[in-house]
């Protein structure tokens, strides 16, 4: 088989995220969680009066061409995202958390509180 050199680009994946905020929290901290390698991009924070949306993007990196194959590792990456709100989470729905079934989310609500050897990736501040 004969070719030139891969091509490759980047897109950025939501993680799964979950956290254990309450009410009262202004100041929530993410556990985020990815396979298939990656590394953390950035987060987004949208708040209205009725929900607080947020997303953390991972960037990876695959096949310019569709089609190629390529593969992902299954390594299972973590990190921390402390996310300052504008006002306080209160009655505000949280979109962009890990459903109860999702299995990653699981995992990660598995560990417990958020463990101490996971690395921080960044603090968001609204």
């Amino acid at each position: 088989m004969t070719g030139g050199p891969q091509e490759w680009r980047s897109v950025l994946e939501p993680a799964t995220w979950v956290t254990d905020a309450r009410p009262a929290d202004a100041a929530l901290t993410l556990l985020a969680g990815w396979g298939g390698g990656g590394s953390y991009d950035h987060t987004e924070v949208i708040e209205s009066d009725r929900e607080v949306r947020i997303a953390v993007l991972i960037r990876h990196r695959v096949p310019a061409d569709p089609v190629s194959p390529h593969a992902r590792t299954l390594e299972l990456r973590t990190g921390t995202v402390e996310v300052h709100l504008a006002a306080p989470l209160g009655d505000r729905a949280l979109v962009g958390v890990a459903a109860p079934d999702d299995p990653l989310g699981s995992g990660l609500r598995s560990r417990g509180r958020m463990p101490a050897d996971v690395p921080p990736l960044e603090i968001v501040t609204r």
